[in-house]
Formats: C-alpha cells, sequence, structure tokens
C-alpha cells in the first residue's frame, strides 16, 4: 500500500496515485475546473493503464519511489512524475451531501503541503477549500465535513 504525488511537467496541475493489493485509484487536478478520478490495475512489472469517465486515462510506471506517466483529460496530454507520498501528503476524497446538495470533492496534498483540489457541488466544479490533512476536516458552505485518504 502506497500513495504518489506530483505536479505535471508544465507545473499547471497535479496528479495523485494510491496503490494497494495490485489497484489503484488516481485523481488529476488543476485547482480550478479540469479533474478526473481513474482506477485500474497495476501489473506485477509497476505498469498501469488507469481509466475514468468521459475517456480519461492513466499510463505510467512505478519504479522505485515514484510514477512517471501520462495523464490525459478532455483530449489534452500532460506528462508526470509523482514522487512517494508519506501522510499526511496524498490523496482524499469526500463524498457526501451538504444542505441537499450532492457534493464531491477531492484533494492532493503535496510533499511540501500545497493542496491542489476541486469540490463538485451538484455538477459545478470549484476550487476545493483548504483541508486539515492530519484529520481530513474540511468546512464547505459552512458545514464541517471529513475527507479521507483515498483507496482503490
Amino acid at each position: 500500500d502506497s500513495s504518489y504525488a506530483g505536479r505535471t511537467k508544465d507545473d499547471r496541475a497535479s496528479v495523485a496515485i494510491s496503490l494497494k493489493g495490485g489497484k489503484a485509484i488516481a485523481y488529476f487536478c488543476d485547482g480550478r475546473t479540469q479533474e478526473a478520478w481513474l482506477k485500474g490495475d497495476v501489473k506485477d512489472d509497476g505498469t498501469m493503464r488507469l481509466t475514468g469517465s468521459d475517456g480519461a486515462k492513466l499510463d505510467g510506471t512505478l519504479r522505485g519511489n515514484k510514477v512517471d506517466g501520462t495523464v490525459d483529460v478532455r483530449k489534452k496530454s500532460w506528462q508526470f512524475t509523482a514522487a512517494k507520498a508519506v501522510k499526511p501528503s496524498g490523496l482524499y476524497r469526500a463524498t457526501t451531501e451538504v444542505r441537499g446538495a450532492k457534493f464531491d470533492g477531492g484533494w492532493i496534498v503535496l510533499q511540501d503541503g500545497r493542496q491542489v483540489g476541486i469540490v463538485d457541488s451538484d455538477g459545478t466544479p470549484a476550487a476545493a477549500p483548504p483541508i486539515d490533512p492530519r484529520t481530513g476536516a474540511v468546512t464547505v458552505n459552512g458545514t464541517e465535513i471529513t475527507a479521507a485518504p483515498a483507496v482503490p
């Protein structure tokens, strides 16, 4: 079980990947409007092809303490390197209802403490408010919820 987090080569977005038992879940996010959740299998040689909605895909290779690869979202392609993430850095998600609205939030906490995320409230994406990565606590529309580490 391990997590990896990093930035795209052009430094415009972040990618985090969580691995467990030969499975992977990944999140691509620019912190504004572009995001994708992806999942799939990790082969014994460390290669992975993860897929998400709307044709999103991630091709990556785990070598040592990092994952290198390419993620394609909305007909754009980004190269990335994601280094091993030690808690509290990593990938977090919260899916719940807040004041009657369906809420789905994703956060990438980078190794230097920077956070990138998007919250989607009833289909409208916006930059995510900061979470407390030690507890997962985050306040959305005046309501405190808890984000948990994302696992495949």
